[in-house]
């Protein structure tokens, strides 16, 4: 079992800051509530790697600011590398900010890393809801339900996570939820030129400047077993290495 705990189950208006700029601010959230109040944070994943190459803009802004904790659903063990990914993402998560104590990976087969698989999302929210109430979380973040890519397992996570919104009912009192927002093809790939596709927008939005953009770069190269050559072009051209927006969850 991994120090960082690995959970093994049974059962608005643009402004410009010198690091980094967080803009078009929407109902869910203010400048105060994200950059000036230290607030408790989950970002929730569904593998290894996830929280670099799709959430990093929003985990190295928020770091700066608040205490951020990593849930991850699984191992990351679909080609049986799963001890490996799971080390990986510990130095993934210290390059963006996040100290390994506040890293949590599900250790459960019943969640596997597969495209394949079909998870129980009322068992996963049980798992979930576990972790929430004991990192006491204000807001979590996770993916939308197309889940970027469309992976089937991302996709999970973004119907469980709304399940969980719409139940409420946590330890701690009232948990805002934001979903990553998925964009076409061609916007997926153009970097920081995707930024005047949100201008005006009144999603939640980070934006890296070029030295932490560099950070995020070293963080995903952190994941080695994962760094095949598509993955050195993805770092270089991919919006979500420089842009994350949101939305909140209704509920």
């Amino acid at each position: 079992m991994l120090s960082a705990r690995s959970w093994s189950g049974r059962g608005g208006a643009l402004r410009t800051k010198a690091k980094e700029r967080v803009v078009g601010l929407g109902n869910g959230g203010s400048r105060k509530n994200f950059c000036k109040s230290r607030n408790r944070i989950l970002i929730l994943t569904a593998h290894p790697d996830d929280e670099c190459m799709f959430l990093s803009p929003a985990v190295i802004s928020l770091c700066k600011q608040n205490e951020i904790f990593v849930l991850c659903a699984t191992t990351g063990d679909y080609y049986k590398k799963g001890a490996v990914r799971q080390t990986e993402l510990i130095e993934g998560c210290k390059i963006l900010g996040v100290p390994e104590a506040n890293v949590e990976i599900l250790d459960n087969s019943a969640f596997p890393d597969d495209p394949h698989a079909v998870w129980d999302l009322v068992n996963l929210g049980g798992h979930v809801r576990k972790i929430i109430n004991k990192f006491k979380p204000t807001y979590v973040f996770t993916f939308d339900d197309i889940g970027i890519t469309g992976h089937p397992n991302h996709i999970s996570v973004s119907v469980m996570s709304r399940q969980l919104a719409q139940a409420k009912g946590f330890s701690h009192g009232e948990v805002k939820f934001f979903e990553l927002e998925s964009v076409s093809l061609p916007r997926k790939y153009i970097s920081f030129l995707d930024l005047p596709f949100n201008m005006g927008s009144n999603h939640l939005t980070f934006v890296l400047s070029v030295t932490d953009i560099l950070r995020a770069q070293r963080a995903m190269c952190a994941h080695r077993s994962q760094m095949v050559w598509f993955r050195a072009l993805y770092i270089i051209f991919s919006r979500y290495m420089v842009i994350n927006t949101f939305c909140e969850v209704p509920t």
